[in-house]
């Protein structure tokens, strides 16, 4: 079972708050998960091939040719904006 100091580290990790219901019904499912974790190393897996890609999909890109945008189009989008600077949609910092 994980400690209650175990659960506020993972919940400043996450920067979210919890409550004391919620720290306790989050312990207990993690518990379980990490126990689970725990069988799965106990199996036999001597023979067994490490799989990195199990579909064999293969990613398809094209080249990143830059292009120039139609000033029309540009300047539909931007009339459609709350706020622009020097062409460019302007928004608000998110990150510090």
């Amino acid at each position: 079972m994980l400690k209650d100091a175990e659960i506020q580290y993972i919940a400043d990790l996450a920067r979210i708050k919890l409550s004391a219901e919620e720290k306790s019904k989050l312990q207990g499912e993690l518990s379980l998960i990490l126990n689970f974790m725990e069988q799965l190393k106990e199996l036999p897996v001597d023979g067994v091939v490490p799989t990195t890609i199990a579909s064999g999909a293969v990613n398809i890109t094209r080249p990143d040719v830059p292009t120039v945008a139609d000033p029309g189009v540009v300047g539909a989008m931007l009339e459609q904006a709350p706020e622009q600077k020097d062409g460019f949609v302007k928004v608000k910092a998110i990150l510090k």
